[in-house]
C-alpha cells in the first residue's frame, strides 16, 4: 500500500516528458511548491497543488534546480528566480500578473512569459538569454533588462504604458515597442543597438546614453515630452516632426550634421559638443522655458559645437536663457523676434560678428539677469 501511495504521489508531478521518471519528491517547501528529482538527475520545481493555489510569494535562489515548471500559476505577488547556476528552463505559461525578478541564472538561455499582461516591477538581468518572450505585456510600472550579454533583440508588441530601462546588453541590436503611447524609455550602454522602434510614443521621455552605433532616433508621434541623447557617436539623424512642447538635449553626437525641430513651440533646447553639427533650425519656437529654482536652466543652450555655422529661431519671443558659447565656426545667429530674456550669454564664437551680438542685445526690451557679449569677432562689420 505504501508503494502504491508513493507512486501515485510521484505521478502527480511528473518529470516533463522525455521518458523521464520521478525518483523522489521533496514536499512542503512551505511556499506551495514541490521539488521533483527525476531519473536523469534533473531537479524540477512544480506547484504542490495542480492549480498552484498556495503560491503567494516565491523565492527560488541559490538552488541546484534545473527547471522551474509552474504551468498553472496565474498570479503571484512576488517571484524571484535568481542565482541558480544549473537552471536551464523556466515555464510560466499562464502567469498574467506578478512582480518578478529573474537574474544571474547562467545556464538559462530562453525565457517566456506569454500570458503576462500587467506588472509593477519586472527585472531580467545578468544572464545568457538569447530569447525573451513578453508578447502580451501591456503595462509595466518598471521593466528593467540589463547585463544580458547574448540577447540580440527585444520585441514588446502590445506594451502601451511603461517605464522601460535597458542597459549594458552588449549584443542587443533591436528594441521594438510599436504600441507604446506613454511612458519613459531609458537606454544606456547597449553597444550594438542599431534599431529603436517607438512609432506610437505620443507623450513621454526618452533617455539615450552611450548607445554608440545607433544611427537614428525617430519619434514620429511624440507631441509632448523630453529627449536626451549623450555619447551616441554614430548618431546621424534626430526626427521629432510633431513635438510641440518639450525639452531636447543632444550631446556628443559626433556624426550629426543638421538639427531641426519643425513643430516645437514651447520648450528648451540644449546642443553640446556635436563635432560636425552645421545648422540648427527652430522655426516654430516662440517660448524658451526654464526655471533655475528647480535646476532646469532650460532656454537655448548651444555650445562647443566646432563646425556649427548657423542657428535660426525666427519666432522666438521670450526665453529664460540664450547661451551661445565656443562655437568657433558660427557666422549666423538669427533671433529677430526675441524681446525678453532671463540671461543672455554670447561669448567666444570666433567668427560670429561682435556687432551682431550687440545688436541683438539692443533689440531686447527686457533682460532680467546677466547679459554678457564678449570675445566674438570684433573685426567683422555689420550693416546698419
Amino acid at each position: 500500500m505504501r508503494r502504491l501511495v508513493t507512486l501515485l504521489a510521484l505521478s502527480l508531478f511528473g518529470c516533463g516528458g522525455n521518458h523521464r521518471t520521478c525518483l523522489e519528491t521533496i514536499n512542503n517547501n512551505g511556499d506551495g511548491t514541490t521539488i521533483v528529482v527525476c531519473s536523469d538527475g534533473t531537479r524540477e520545481l512544480v506547484c504542490t497543488n495542480r492549480d498552484c493555489s498556495g503560491v503567494v510569494n516565491l523565492t527560488i535562489s541559490g538552488t541546484s534546480l534545473t527547471s522551474v515548471n509552474l504551468a498553472r500559476l496565474t498570479t503571484v505577488q512576488w517571484l524571484d528566480i535568481s542565482d541558480n547556476p544549473a537552471l536551464t528552463s523556466v515555464s510560466l505559461p499562464a502567469l498574467t500578473s506578478a512582480d518578478v525578478r529573474i537574474a544571474r541564472n547562467d545556464a538559462l538561455v530562453s525565457l517566456s512569459m506569454p500570458a503576462l499582461t500587467t506588472i509593477v516591477d519586472l527585472t531580467i538581468s545578468g544572464m545568457n538569454l538569447t530569447n525573451l518572450n513578453l508578447s502580451r505585456l501591456t503595462t509595466a510600472k518598471w521593466l528593467e533588462i540589463y547585463d544580458n550579454l547574448n540577447l540580440t533583440g527585444v520585441s514588446l508588441p502590445t506594451l502601451t504604458s511603461a517605464y522601460v530601462r535597458a542597459r549594458s546588453n552588449a549584443a542587443l541590436a533591436s528594441l521594438s515597442m510599436p504600441a507604446l503611447t506613454t511612458g519613459t524609455v531609458d537606454l544606456f550602454e547597449n553597444s550594438a543597438l542599431t534599431k529603436l522602434g517607438l512609432t506610437a510614443l505620443a507623450s513621454g521621455e526618452v533617455f539615450l546614453a552611450s548607445n554608440n552605433v545607433l544611427p537614428e532616433v525617430e519619434l514620429p508621434a511624440l507631441t509632448t515630452g523630453q529627449l536626451r541623447i549623450s555619447g551616441s557617436a554614430g548618431l546621424t539623424s534626430v526626427s521629432l516632426p510633431v513635438l510641440t512642447t518639450g525639452s531636447v538635449n543632444v550631446q556628443d553626437a559626433h556624426a550629426l550634421t543638421n538639427f531641426e525641430l519643425p513643430a516645437l513651440r514651447t520648450g528648451d533646447v540644449v546642443l553640446v559638443s556635436n563635432d560636425v553639427l552645421k545648422s540648427v533650425s527652430l522655426p516654430a519656437l516662440t517660448i524658451g522655458v526654464g526655471d533655475e529654482t528647480t535646476g532646469n536652466i532650460g532656454g537655448i543652450q548651444i555650445y562647443v559645437n566646432s563646425a556649427l555655422t548657423t542657428v535660426s529661431a525666427p519666432a522666438l519671443v521670450t526665453t529664460s536663457l540664450v547661451y551661445v558659447d565656443h562655437n568657433p565656426a558660427l557666422t549666423s545667429l538669427a533671433l529677430p523676434s526675441l524681446r525678453t530674456v532671463g540671461r543672455l550669454w554670447i561669448t567666444d564664437n570666433l567668427h560670429y560678428p561682435q556687432c551682431e551680438a550687440e545688436a541683438l542685445l539692443a533689440q531686447l526690451v527686457g533682460v532680467t539677469g546677466t547679459a554678457v557679449i564678449a570675445r566674438n569677432d570684433t573685426t567683422a562689420t555689420c550693416s546698419p
